[in-house]
């Protein structure tokens, strides 16, 4: 798609977020999760932006001039959340004085001495846009008039998927993936697909308009955690409706090949299962159950390599995306563990947000483009270290304490919304790709309605007295 088209596109996105801001705090924070993963739009205009980023920083700008202040909800000063921040601030600031800068060749200042200030700026933006989701999806009402718009934009991606499939096959129209690296490096890499080969056969890999195929099957975790919620909640109207929705997306997520797509969710359901583990003889717990014995049999039986390879056959597709590749053996995560290996201190400290990429570079003897490993839990250990990730969770332990200790202290929403937030959180620590601002905005929208219903209990316990 020609770069003019997409630029006006994305202007389009942003002023649709203008729209929906000026029709209440809940709508532009719908508006918000809907646009947010459309990585397909990105541009290159002295830095990578994105709807998330762009629409981000508007919907920042509103809470701060045009939504008023909720009854309840915290100031943001306040909140433990400040400690996760100021840290990973005065942590990049202070490691980028040691970073080797120079051993990166590429031609945007942004991407060089300006990195860490670009990172501060992304981590600003994810947790200023969550904290202001977080407060329009804990209001009465809010969580369920955006959990159908979630899952229909999930159908929407899972449809347009499904027809990328088609269309890669028989040679029809379609959109691919975009790098907007125009200004970066000299060899830009136009639109292209992602496929890989096996048998001699091209094997391609769905993406919608999130981005990468990984990217559509991380962000449909969020859409299969949302039909969850309604089978948790025993909500039987359009079951069939529902039951077709996550069919569809579970068949999305696996054209993506997308091997941490395929870990969260077998953690998704381990998250489920814990959740459910007093309501075992409930149909849903049963029904997990019997998918997470089906799942790990399949694995046992794979991993020992007794199946048969049919070249085409799911069960050899399993095969090549699972036990036929080695883990960690990217070129980013070797280089990223030999740094950590070098300099053991940054194990608890990091290297500061987006640091490590000069450090890989020098072991290379340079680079011209960004190198990071992708792994999330590598990523944050490189990022922020082991201090940095215990100050994440601590910050979020009240929106995670509904799923982890459930009590009759939490209604089913806020336990809903700590469901889909606990999801993504986990998935950040197998790979992000765009899912970390949900799993703060859900986290957050649990914490504050288990306040705000915590304050209505003591409300009407120890009613204030009215002296005349």
């Amino acid at each position: 798609m020609p770069e003019k088209i997409i630029i006006t596109i994305l202007l389009l996105i942003c002023l649709g977020q203008v729209w929906a801001i000026f029709h209440g705090r809940l709508t532009a924070a719908i508006y918000y999760c809907s646009v947010a993963p459309l990585g397909y739009f990105s541009v290159w205009k002295f830095g990578t932006w994105s709807p998330d980023l762009l629409c981000g920083l508007l919907l920042i700008v509103a809470g701060l001039l045009v939504f008023r202040r909720t009854p309840g909800i915290p100031r943001f000063g306040r909140h433990r959340l400040v400690f996760f921040l100021v840290f990973l601030i005065l942590n990049t600031l202070v490691g980028s004085v040691l970073w080797p800068i120079g051993s990166m060749a590429g031609k945007s200042a942004v991407y060089g001495q300006l990195r860490g200030v670009g990172q501060i700026l992304n981590w600003l933006i994810i947790i200023g846009a969550a904290w202001q989701i977080g407060i329009a999806f804990s209001q009465t009402g809010g969580f369920e008039k955006a959990r159908k718009v979630i899952i229909g934009v999930g159908v929407l991606h899972s449809v347009y998927a499904l027809y990328q499939v088609i269309a890669f096959y028989l040679s029809l129209p379609m959109t691919g993936i975009r790098r907007p690296y125009s200004g970066i490096v000299a060899d830009v890499m136009n639109e292209h697909f992602a496929a890989f080969q096996m048998g001699g056969a091209t094997i391609y890999r769905a993406s919608s308009l999130i981005g990468e195929p990984k990217g559509l099957g991380v962000i449909s975790l969020v859409w299969i955690a949302a039909l969850l919620t309604l089978l948790m909640e025993g909500k039987t109207r359009h079951r069939s409706r529902t039951t077709w929705a996550l069919f569809l997306s579970l068949v999305v997520m696996f054209l993506t090949y997308s091997t941490s797509a395929w870990i969260g969710f077998v953690g998704m359901m381990a998250i489920a299962l814990w959740t459910l583990r007093n309501r075992f003889a409930s149909r849903l717990a049963r029904l997990l159950l019997l998918l997470a014995l089906l799942i790990g049999g399949l694995a046992i039986v794979n991993f020992s390599g007794v199946l048969p390879k049919t070249p085409g056959g799911i069960i050899s597709i399993v095969q090549e995306r699972t036990t036929g590749r080695e883990y960690l053996r990217d070129m980013p995560e070797i280089e990223a563990i030999q740094v950590l290996a070098e300099h053991p201190w940054m194990i608890l400290s990091g290297t500061g947000l987006g640091g490590m990429s000069f450090y890989i570079a020098r072991n290379l003897g340079g680079s011209d483009i960004i190198l990071f490993p992708n792994t999330g839990l590598l990523a944050y250990i490189s990022d922020m270290g082991l201090i940095g990730i215990t100050l994440l969770i601590f910050s979020l332990r009240g929106g995670l304490r509904p799923t982890l200790t459930p009590s009759t202290q939490s209604d089913e929403i806020t336990r809903s919304l700590s469901f889909i937030g606990t999801v993504c959180l986990m998935q950040t620590f197998i790979f992000s790709a765009g899912i970390l601002m949900f799993g703060l905005a859900f986290l957050l929208a649990a914490e504050f309605r288990r306040c705000s219903l915590r304050s209505v209990r003591a409300a009407a316990l120890w009613p204030r007295k009215e002296y005349q």
